[in-house]
């Protein structure tokens, strides 16, 4: 009802009581209205007797009088009645307190817009968790991790405890705290169940599904009613049994996402794998129906005849999904077209509105919306991967929606645990007890069910061993099926004693219940998570085979033949015996002091170039004027057009294969100079132009150069930490001016030849151009790379060696890991042996980072050594060391005047290592 309707006499069946803090006729800031039933107009006349009242107010109802009595105060005389209050700070009907139903006084308003800000943070934060964890801590479950990371952020916000408004980030938290139960199942477990059912190996699934169907049933029912019923006996709360058993339902779907990453990375048994998989993917479901059973019940819902609602939610559920997945499949055969972004998209787009549409058709069938998602994702698993166009972007999506779905939910959490355990007075210190007690009785119950279940389970399907049982058991951990739908009973029980006026005792069941689900899911996730690694160990479930053993060193000696011809083709290539490589490339260092060490010295043979230089260009253009041969002006402005496309191209061409640094900034630089290149065609290729002013201006001094100028003059002799530092950054800078320009030969030089091959008269390829505009392009491009060349002529040798050195060995590391990521796929190595090799490749790659730069600091220091002199006075020293910041630059990284350098180079080279 609108209160300014009600104060206009326009609601003629209520009653208003207007309460007022003072017998003042002023109106409050923020009046209190009350709506009371009144009687109908046929109804006999109210008694003009004021109403007790346990509060000091005033109270006033319109009569049918034609002038309104007002009902007497103990306080005073009654207020005036006003025709309509004026609005004055009126909270925004519209808009929810952001700390409603929690331990806070405070009331304020949010906007709706900063619940946007609670993903990204999130996310963010969770990125940063998994690229430090899988360096430092890769045993420790992620999302663990992201559980207390809600915990300390929720704590972190709380710590501004201002008044109203809150900032954004409290505004956003209390959003997602106060998030609808049903909204959270519709938004996060969709994603969840379909991408673990789509990506199941069928055939192992078919093979265990009896094994996973008797653990989802049979063994969710008796872990329920276990947990249930032993919690009813031993915790203090007078809750009735079906609460107990509705968190017993919450409690027996597991979460195999930390533990099936464990599994994959050491190489576990496919089988058990599945196992663990397709049993969660089941007992979610089952679970769910039970939840719905049981907190229907402690909620005084009817749900009708038992048999016909356990019916619709095993039969109905199922079926819906089924014929959700067979339209997806057929749908996916629709759009099979090959190197199709179009196709891809639409695939893409079909499977996640199929886990969603699934659910919610399931949902509003009175079914079970989780085994409608779970049979739909089956369905996509069992005939839908073959119609992919693009599995691995598919693969790529779907992991990244998992992993969205379980961060956030594992994040909200954490904020809504805090508060519950730390912010609420509903939380007491026994409580941590008896959650803990609760943990013994999960785990407990659910080892007594594979006890039990363990003679069927070892006779059924692929059958079942002693340490797969034993797995199976210690590995059941609690995650986000269970937390969500724990976050689901908090949200109605707390609505439920909104309506019903009855705050306390509803919130306390709600925040009790949530508490309870969050500290069992963390310590399964914290004691289970963290030792199933030691686990598996110890139970010899990744035990390898005298034969598998054999296998491996087989195909690491395979892997090491590939990495040794990589090494040979880079060193011909490149022109450049690179033997430092052999010092930390594990596959290699067999080399050492063989022929092989130095390909170009044993083979005789030298890099061979592509394209033309400038005199043959010219040639090719004279020979057209000479034929008089008109030059097409439009056909000269698509073939530049082509040209920078190709150069394009090329340059990803070299960040993917490593040639070019991913992290340098040669190959921002590159790709600028090319798409700058394309604003002006008509003019001829300029390209290395723009690339040369960058680069010059990346090379020439700086403000930091002049700061450390400076300092040096300022700092003594035996000083020389600033000289490192400033070397450092310089060499750096001349670094990226060197990779750039090479890689822009390269290309151009690829370019040439393209241009040169692919667009000769009639579809014939030539390795000469056949029109005039053709040979106008390659001199253009021509005279580029002579401009490049003459600039790589300027840099010092040695630097150029140290690049050469590291392309190649980057290049050596990549041909392994290619090698190895194509292995995996083809099934010849598995994941854990895999991930042997990789680790070994990783120690590669950083001991060459450290030789990169331990190298770059002697090039510098050589240089320092060089230019002082050993023998000099203080005086002149001091003079020696101000000329040697101003020639700093040129004299260390570029050959002007370098025949001096270079012969102490040569003589000091067995001293430094290089």
């Amino acid at each position: 009802v609108d209160p300014d309707d009600v104060l206009r006499g326009n609601d003629n069946e209520t009653y208003v009581r207007l309460v007022s803090p003072s017998p003042a006729p002023t109106v409050s800031k923020a009046p209190t209205v009350s709506l009371v039933p009144t009687r109908s107009p046929t109804s006999p006349a109210p008694s003009t007797s004021p109403a007790p009242s346990t509060a000091p107010t005033d109270s006033f109802a319109p009569s049918t009088s034609p002038e309104p009595t007002p009902t007497p105060s103990e306080n005073g005389p009654p207020p005036a009645m006003a025709p309509s209050p004026e609005p004055t700070e009126t909270a925004n009907p519209t808009k929810r307190p952001i700390n409603e139903g929690l331990d806070d006084d405070k009331d304020c308003e949010n906007d709706p817009y900063n619940a946007l800000l609670f993903p990204f943070v999130f996310l963010l934060l969770g990125a940063c968790t998994m690229q430090l964890t899988s360096k430092f801590a890769p045993n420790v479950p992620y999302t663990v991790l992201m559980l207390i990371e809600g915990c300390l952020v929720d704590w972190w916000a709380s710590l501004d405890d201002n008044d109203c408004p809150f900032n954004p980030m409290q505004q956003t938290l209390a959003i997602w705290a106060h998030m609808n139960g049903d909204l959270i199942l519709y938004a996060f477990l969709p994603a969840l169940l379909f991408g673990d059912a789509m990506a199941i190996n069928m055939h192992v699934f078919k093979g265990a599904f009896w094994q996973c169907m008797w653990l989802a049933t049979v063994g969710v029912l008796a872990s329920a009613y276990v947990t249930g019923y032993v919690a009813y006996l031993s915790m203090p709360y007078d809750h009735p049994p079906s609460l107990y058993l509705t968190m017993g339902a919450v409690l027996a779907s597991t979460d195999p996402v930390a533990i099936v990453a464990l599994l994959n990375s050491v190489g576990a048994s496919t089988v058990l794998t599945v196992q663990i998989t397709g049993e969660s993917l089941f007992n979610d479901g089952v679970s769910m129906v039970l939840f719905k059973l049981f907190f229907d019940t402690y909620r005084g819902k009817h749900t009708g005849s038992l048999p016909k609602f356990l019916v619709q939610q095993f039969l109905v559920g199922p079926l819906i999904g089924i014929l959700c997945g067979g339209v997806t499949v057929f749908w996916l055969s629709l759009a099979t077209r090959r190197f199709s972004h179009e196709h891809a998209t639409i695939q893409l787009v079909v499977t996640i509105c199929c886990a969603y549409i699934s659910y919610a058709l399931a949902e509003l069938a009175d079914s079970s919306g989780v085994l409608g998602t779970v049979s739909a994702g089956l369905v996509v698993a069992w005939r839908g991967w073959p119609l992919v166009v693009e599995p691995e972007a598919l693969e790529s999506v779907w992991e990244f929606l998992e992993h969205a779905g379980n961060t956030l939910i594992f994040a909200l959490v954490g904020v809504i645990t805090r508060r519950v355990a730390f912010g609420s007075r509903y939380i007491q210190p026994r409580d941590f007890f008896y959650a803990f007690v609760l943990y013994l009785i999960v785990e407990l119950a659910r080892l007594a069910m594979i006890v039990a279940s363990f003679p069927i389970l070892s006779n059924i399907g692929y059958g079942c061993s002693k340490a797969d049982a034993a797995f199976m058991w210690y590995g059941g951990l609690r995650g986000a099926v269970g937390l969500a739908l724990a976050m689901n009973v908090h949200g109605e029980l707390r609505r439920d004693a909104n309506d019903e006026k009855n705050d306390d005792d509803g919130q306390k069941v709600g925040f009790i219940f949530l508490f309870m689900v969050a500290a069992v899911s963390f310590l399964t996730m914290t004691v289970n998570g963290t030792t199933s690694r030691w686990v598996v160990n110890r139970l010899g479930l990744v035990k390898a085979s005298e034969a598998r053993l054999r296998l491996r060193a087989r195909v690491k000696e395979s892997i090491e033949k590939h990495a040794v011809e990589g090494y040979e083709k880079g060193c011909l290539e490149h022109d450049h015996d690179a033997e430092e490589v052999l010092e930390h490339v594990t596959a290699v260092k067999h080399l050492r002091g063989s022929p092989s060490a130095r390909p170009t010295i044993a083979t005789g043979r030298r890099a061979s170039t592509r394209g033309f230089d400038v005199r043959a260009a010219k040639t090719f253009v004279r020979g057209f004027e000479k034929a008089a041969a008109p030059l097409d002006v439009d056909e000269l402005v698509l073939l530049r057009e082509v040209v920078y496309h190709v150069v394009k191209a090329e340059y990803w061409g070299m960040i993917e294969e490593g040639s070019l640094p991913r992290r340098s900034r040669a190959a921002f630089k590159l790709i600028e100079s090319a798409d700058s290149g394309l604003d002006d065609t008509r003019t001829p290729l300029h390209d290395f132009d723009l690339l040369h002013a960058a680069i010059a201006k990346s090379t020439a001094a700086t403000w930091l150069d002049r700061f450390f100028n400076c300092l040096d003059s300022c700092l003594p002799e035996c000083v020389t930490i600033d000289n490192r530092i400033h070397y450092a950054l310089a060499y750096d800078r001349h670094e990226t001016a060197y990779y750039a320009t090479r890689a822009f030969v390269a290309a151009h030089r690829h370019a040439q030849h393209q241009v040169a091959e692919f667009f000769g008269r009639e579809g014939k390829a030539g390795d000469a151009p056949q029109t005039h505009a053709e040979a106008v392009v390659i001199l253009e491009s021509a005279r580029q790379c002579a401009s490049a060349e003459r600039r790589i002529k300027g840099v010092t040798p040695h630097l150029v060696n140290l690049v050469k050195t590291n392309i190649i060995a980057q290049n050596v590391i990549d041909i392994q890991h290619e090698l190895i990521a194509k292995l995996v796929r083809q099934g010849v190595l598995t994941p854990g042996g895999a991930k042997t090799i990789s680790d070994e490749l990783d120690r590669d790659s950083a001991a060459l980072g450290a030789a990169r730069r331990r190298k770059g600091e002697a090039i510098a220091m050589l240089h320092v050594e060089h230019h002082a002199g050993p023998k000099q006075s203080h005086d002149e020293l001091s003079v020696s060391r101000r000329r040697l910041v101003e020639l700093r630059l040129a004299n260390v990284f570029e050959t002007r005047g370098t025949a001096t350098t270079d012969a102490t180079m040569s003589t000091s080279q067995a001293t430094v290592g290089i």
